[in-house]
């Protein structure tokens, strides 16, 4: 049985003709676009919470991008384009979070085609000499981070081990940001700046966000991205910016929407879960 999209609903039937009428008076923030395997799967799953994209689906997207004039950009462009009144319209910051081996087989060679590039946030000890393979699907060893990096993609710090960050003492979160840059610093041989939360960010505890800020900033790290909903808009905050979640449930018309700044607010929703959920443990 299919289910029901209320969020695309929403999105499509309500949120989109309303940005379409304030557009020029409301900004449309720069969308970041997140996505994880390039497989199919998760069917089993609600829409809404799929983590993977087919390669077919994942071709359309860079296609439509394409077609419709939008240039990619890195994401600390990103952050000073969502501060720029002048910027041009269609940009748009395309990130992976995990570094699976389906990156490098699937996504790579389709962001080559179109001359795009993307960001991939790796787990530095998930990237070995070998690939490692998890119950999940491979990820990438260095030799393939190191290629993908040598053609324009940016590298990204996912953690060193992918634990649950706001669950660690303050010296283990040292740990996991320090080692974790430093090994793909020493593997690549240049500096990295950008870093994804695992688990997502938990903006409501406000203690953990703002020591998480010092210590980010501490090792050297510019920019992070969250699970958090929406595109990046003016005063974001650049270590915790906003990410549109997207699957192989993406039709052309949803991603469409949600590149236009119409699924952001979905924002509200899922900040009042979170809310009540840290309410309730």
């Amino acid at each position: 049985m299919t289910s029901v999209r209320f969020d695309r609903e929403i999105t499509i039937g309500v949120a989109q003709p309303i940005r379409q009428l304030t557009r020029g008076v409301r900004d449309v923030g720069i969308p970041i676009l997140m996505y994880h395997g390039i497989r199919a799967g998760d069917t089993s799953r609600h829409p809404y919470f799929a983590t993977h994209t087919s390669p077919k689906v994942f071709a359309s997207h860079m296609r439509y991008l394409a077609e419709n004039g939008y240039k990619t950009i890195t994401l600390s462009e990103a952050v000073g384009a969502a501060n720029d009144r002048e910027r041009n319209s269609r940009v748009v910051a395309i990130t992976f979070d995990d570094g699976y081996m389906d990156f490098y087989t699937s996504a790579f060679p389709i962001l080559i085609d179109y001359g795009f590039t993307a960001s991939v946030f790796v787990v530095s000890e998930f990237a070995q000499t070998e690939p490692r393979v998890s119950e999940h699907a491979p990820y990438m060893g260095w030799t393939e981070i190191r290629r993908v990096h040598q053609h324009g993609i940016e590298i990204g710090s996912h953690s060193a081990t992918h634990s649950k960050l706001s669950e660690l003492s303050p010296a283990r979160i040292d740990e996991e940001l320090e080692l974790s840059k430093r090994a793909i610093e020493d593997a690549l041989g240049s500096e990295i700046q950008s870093f994804s939360y695992p688990y997502g960010f938990p903006k409501h505890d406000r203690t953990f966000a703002a020591r998480i800020r010092c210590q980010l900033k501490a090792y050297g790290y510019r920019n992070a991205v969250t699970t958090l909903l929406g595109t990046a808009g003016r005063g974001c905050d650049e270590f915790a910016l906003p990410r549109l979640p997207i699957n192989s449930h993406d039709d052309l018309s949803l991603f469409k929407a949600k590149l236009e700044g119409a699924y952001d607010w979905l924002y509200i929703f899922q900040s009042l879960w979170k809310n009540l959920k840290a309410d309730l443990t």
